[in-house]
């Protein structure tokens, strides 16, 4: 199912287009859902950003109000097939990550954010849900973050839904001009 998307601009009794483009994913987009991951869901702690695994690095692993880890990988353009392997790559990597590693890898990223007194983890997951998880890591999340996703990925995905019971979404956005404004839908 593809699903097209527009955005105009309502002047008086006219509407004017806007334009598509104007930021990068794998970059900008990427600082926008590190900063704020309540734009792909409402419930996600970022905990650690190019996240380096025996497959390459995930562009974001974040936790869950109950502990699960999610892995969060971002494409410029359209999602094709190939990422679902990338993003079960990367799931099969972080699966068998012990707390005490969850730990290491939240405590790296708050250095690399500039905070000298590092956080433990279930105190931020406490503050930022009011609670906190008795374990980390029950088997991972996967959610993949694109512009497009071509028919094969969503049938896959689908698949591996109903058949498999895989813990994987995806989330689709566009990127909007209106002058120097940027929007995403």
């Amino acid at each position: 199912m593809s699903v097209g998307m527009k955005i105009w601009r309502i002047e008086g009794e006219k509407v004017q287009p806007l334009s598509l483009g104007g930021i990068d994913f794998e970059n900008k987009l990427e600082s926008v859902i590190e900063n704020d991951p309540s734009i792909i869901d409402p419930n996600l702690l970022v905990i650690g950003r190019q996240v380096r695994t025996d497959g390459g690095p995930i562009d974001l692993l974040a936790v869950d109000p109950g502990g699960k880890l999610v892995v969060i990988e971002l494409k410029r353009k359209k999602a094709s097939r190939e990422v679902i392997a990338q993003a079960l790559d990367y799931g099969s990597s972080v699966r068998d990550k012990t707390e005490e590693e969850i730990k290491e890898i939240f405590r790296q990223y708050q250095l690399s954010r500039g905070v000298s007194q590092p956080e433990e983890i279930y105190g931020a997951l406490e503050k930022r849900f009011g609670g906190s998880p008795d374990e980390l890591n029950t088997s991972p999340r996967l959610l993949i973050v694109a512009a497009e996703v071509d028919p094969a990925t969503e049938r896959i995905v689908q698949f591996l839904r109903e058949v498999y019971g895989a813990n994987i979404d995806v989330v689709v956005f566009r990127a909007f001009q209106d002058g120097e404004h940027q929007y995403l839908a």
